[in-house]
């Protein structure tokens, strides 16, 4: 994941310092007090338009349990998310900039709520206080149309770099995710702020909500990076460090690597999952401790996995036999697209025939692929106009 390109692609035409970038906070400053409606924050992003076609949206994906909130933090500490400008050539400024911004989706994917994290994450980053802050308690007063007025303002303000929104499979918990999704798109393509969303397999149906899946919705999972966690096979090399690293820690006294039998048995046991290696793996640690065993063998870890991660068995067990329908956060998107592909093609001569009638994956993925979805004639002309010339 190439997080730091993402970021300085997405800042080529937004120097806060230009004629332009000037002219979007005095903008967005004078219209803050005028309580406008979703309509009207479409004109004002109309106004301020600064962006081309570098912005992005990415998309990390996987089953759950594979690392992807993990890996993206990892990668992110090393980006500095806090720089306090003093200077910039030769001339004194005072503007605190954010290159990244981290937030995790609501439970019950609520609009109101994504905008209300988001603006407590500004003022935890910002050290905001009293008046300041943009997290207050009139916050639960304001409209939905406010507070995405005011997300798009805290952007602009803070020439934010890059959004990350976690867990996003919540969306999928909200009747109006789509106006959400639609929101997301506009800042990605009008204020310019490139966004990174991270969540389970579950995320696709945001995406392809069709019953018949196409190049042209496919594509629209991410116009930036597509990356895919998965679960390990058994004889991959990181997956067989990652065990002995753990067998190494456990609180008794055993060889300094596990037998291939041990490993066999892991692997039955976790399905190549970390998350579920790391939950077997403490539980051994914990019954060792409380029970004070020096050694421990085959019969030990299956006495633990029997007692103590029962609610994981069926999960496990599906992940054996590859069921991708009991579990549908539990596979990579590429393979549940897959199975749903083919029995599409395989249920109805007229849905094969729907599939085979899409374009060619031929050319770059735009903003007009989302208008036919708009729910009125109204808000398609208003995004449309948004589309560069």
């Amino acid at each position: 994941m190439d997080l730091y390109r993402i970021i300085i692609d997405g800042y080529k035409s937004r120097s806060p310092f230009s004629v332009q970038g000037e002219i979007t906070k005095n903008t967005i400053a004078i219209n803050k007090k005028k309580g406008f409606k979703y309509d009207q924050v479409i004109e004002i992003l109309k106004e301020i338009r600064t962006c081309n076609t570098t912005s992005k949206t990415s998309l990390l994906s996987g089953p759950s349990g594979t690392g992807k909130t993990f890996r993206a933090e990892q990668i992110l500490s090393l980006i500095p998310n806090i720089i306090r400008h003093k200077k910039y050539k030769g001339k004194n400024v005072r503007f605190t900039q954010l290159t990244w911004v981290k937030i995790d989706c609501p439970a019950g994917g609520s609009e109101k709520g994504l905008c209300l994290y988001f603006f407590a994450m500004l003022d935890y980053l910002l050290n905001n206080q009293g008046n300041d802050r943009y997290y207050n308690n009139s916050s639960f007063r304001k409209s939905l149309d406010t507070l995405q007025l005011d997300m798009a303002i805290a952007v602009a303000t803070h020439n934010i770099g890059l959004i990350v929104i976690d867990e996003l499979q919540n969306l999928l918990e909200c009747s109006t995710s789509s106006r959400v999704m639609r929101f997301l798109d506009t800042l990605v393509n009008v204020v310019g702020v490139p966004i990174l969303y991270i969540g389970t397999s579950k995320v696709y149906k945001l995406f392809c909500p069709d019953k018949v899946i196409s190049f042209r919705t496919v594509r629209r999972i991410a116009t930036g990076f597509y990356s895919e966690a998965d679960r390990y096979n058994q004889n991959d090399t990181f997956w067989r460090e990652m065990v002995i690293i753990y067998w190494q820690n456990l609180l008794c006294v055993n060889e300094s690597d596990p037998s291939e039998e041990i490993f066999d048995l892991i692997y039955q046991k976790t399905q190549g999952v970390p998350a579920i290696l790391e939950y077997l793996m403490t539980r051994m640690n914990t019954f060792i401790a409380d029970h004070g065993l020096e050694t421990i063998d085959s019969a030990f870890i299956k006495d633990i996995y029997k007692t103590q991660l029962v609610p994981l068995h069926e999960a496990v067990a599906a992940l054996a036999v590859g069921d991708t329908r009991t579990y549908d956060d539990l596979y990579p998107i590429s393979k549940l697209l897959i199975d749903k592909f083919d029995d599409d093609e395989g249920s109805s001569p007229q849905q094969a025939e729907k599939v085979d009638s899409e374009p060619p994956f031929s050319k770059a993925p735009d903003i007009k692929e989302s208008l036919s979805e708009l729910d009125t004639e109204k808000e398609m002309s208003d995004l449309e106009a948004l589309l560069p010339e």
